[in-house]
């Protein structure tokens, strides 16, 4: 249950219908189930939520909008902004609809995004969070995040959610300052390692050769900053 609270003279309009879209901007974690969703038939496609939730739609402008906001998240698009992108996405050139057949689509379309966001599944907004949705050549966070990464594993990313991260992820967001690349970064995490600061192991085995260390770190950070993004902890 929730309470909105608004000023006693303010006309509540309850009934929400597919029109007041053009005035949020829209976003959704939820990706494609397939790694080739077919865009262009009515075929049924399914895009999941990090949570599990499942979404399904044969309508190629959904599909297409679904697989951009997956693309873009944690950023939102204006929800006209969203219905042109898809259309480009399903037919890259010069086109001619007819506009019937256009208006139907797109109100298809509306009609499909506030269903989801009626179960839940997809966010309107008035404005997009300030992150971005994939890292620059040198990732930074905010200093608030720096700061938490020094006292524990809790986070406050840039949707205002509360964030539990592994210890490794928590050692490289120290060090996302904006001056620091990839290669950086790992030179750091190399050196808490060599320390005794930071324990890299293996089937239970500690990794002490250095060549053998470099690897493993590396591997870790190029997964672990892009989806450091995909969480909203990283701003431009």
């Amino acid at each position: 249950r929730q309470t909105l609270l608004c000023h006693a003279g303010l006309p509540l309009q309850r009934d929400i219908t597919p029109v007041v879209l053009p005035r949020f901007q829209v976003t959704c974690s939820a990706v494609p189930v397939s790694k080739t969703p077919d865009l262009q038939t009515e075929a049924k496609e399914q895009f999941k939520t990090p949570r599990g939730q499942l979404i399904q739609s044969g309508h190629p402008l959904t599909k297409a909008a679904f697989l951009i906001m997956a693309e873009l998240f944690p950023l939102s698009l204006p929800f006209e902004r969203l219905r042109a992108l898809a259309w480009a996405r399903l037919n890259p050139s010069t086109q001619f609809v007819e506009a019937q057949k256009l208006t139907n689509a797109n109100n298809l379309l509306a009609a499909e995004l506030l269903q989801c966001y009626a179960l839940g599944v997809l966010e309107l907004r008035q404005q997009s969070p300030r992150c971005v949705s994939a890292p620059t050549e040198r990732p930074k966070t905010t200093e608030l995040a720096r700061h938490q990464a020094m006292r524990g594993v809790k986070f406050v990313n840039q949707r205002h959610e509360t964030l539990v991260m592994d210890e490794f992820s928590r050692h490289i967001l120290r060090f996302l300052d904006g001056t620091n690349d990839s290669a950086a970064v790992i030179r750091k995490l190399m050196g808490e390692c060599e320390s005794g600061v930071l324990i890299a192991q293996k089937d239970g085995v500690r990794i002490t050769e250095r060549e053998q260390l470099k690897a493993a770190i590396q591997q870790v950070v190029v997964q672990a900053i892009p989806n450091l993004a995909r969480q909203g902890m990283l701003i431009e």
